[in-house]
């Protein structure tokens, strides 16, 4: 091969791709985000990845905030249209064992890997509720890509 050719071409079976890049190449080709890279300042970075990106303890954390999202407090309440009859909801504002429950806060901390990431997070000017709009943002991107191109065919 010549010296000029790149070796990180993905159409190239010879020449594999880095598995970072070829998550980078994916979502440039199909035109939605890769990942948000926040400063924490100090030199230190944190990359919320796209959801189809997470790696595997971010996706084990993620499903353990799943299951503690479905362990919320509930209550008993009347049905609204079956008399006599009680359904089960859950207690909102969210509540876990009694103690006020912060979804979008515990999400961060799940995906950031730790308390201090998080706090790190707050301290650089981030709130919590931005990584699940910055999540919904790269959802619908991906959504509206996929419609374009059910259309195109």
């Amino acid at each position: 091969m010549p010296d000029n050719q790149s070796h990180d071409d993905a159409t190239d079976p010879l020449h594999p791709v880095d598995p970072k890049k070829a998550r980078g190449q994916a979502a440039d080709l199909l035109g939605f985000m890769a990942g948000v890279t926040f400063d924490l300042g100090g030199g230190e970075v944190w990359e919320l990845p796209n959801p189809a990106f997470l790696d595997t303890e971010q996706r084990k954390r993620y499903r353990d905030y799943l299951r503690e999202m479905n362990a919320l407090d509930t209550e008993l309440i009347d049905h609204p249209l079956v008399e006599g009859k009680k359904v089960e909801r859950t207690i909102y504002p969210y509540l876990k064992d009694g103690q006020d429950y912060d979804p979008d806060e515990q999400l961060c901390i799940a995906l950031m890997g730790s308390r201090a990431i998080y706090d790190k997070f707050l301290a650089a000017g981030g709130v919590p509720g931005q990584i699940d709009t910055h999540w919904k943002l790269m959802q619908r991107q991906l959504e509206e890509r996929t419609k374009i191109d059910s259309k195109s065919n």
